[in-house]
Formats: C-alpha cells, sequence, structure tokens
C-alpha cells in the first residue's frame, strides 16, 4: 500500500483530469486550425483549376476553328 490518504489520491488523481482536460481543449484548437488552413487551400485548389479550365476550354475552342 502507499502512504497517500484517499483524500491525496484523490486530489492527485483531480489533478491529473484536469491536466488531460486542458491538453484535450489544446488538441481540440490545433485541430480546428489545421481543418481551416485545410479548408482555405482545398478552396485556392479549386479557384486554382478553374482558371486553368477555363483556359483550356478557351485554347481548344480557338483551335477547334474560333469561338462562335
Amino acid at each position: 500500500m502507499s502512504g497517500q490518504s484517499d483524500h491525496d489520491l484523490l486530489l492527485e488523481i483531480r489533478g491529473d483530469v484536469k491536466h488531460l482536460v486542458v491538453q484535450a481543449g489544446d488538441q481540440e484548437v490545433r485541430i480546428r486550425n489545421l481543418e481551416n488552413q485545410q479548408f482555405r487551400w482545398l478552396g485556392r485548389d479549386g479557384a486554382i483549376m478553374a482558371g486553368l479550365s477555363a483556359v483550356v476550354a478557351f485554347v481548344v475552342a480557338l483551335c477547334g476553328g474560333g469561338v462562335h
């Protein structure tokens, strides 16, 4: 048996739980930031692909006999 009383063990457990809750909250913030960054990149990549698609469509129309 350890030399700690039930009260001391309870205080230690509460401290550990508080520490875990803080770490979980920090992890949630990090995940949210990464998701937001990924969404920004996805939007940027979508805009780039739309622009490239428009350029390719224009070039194909020109090569196919012009725009009507």
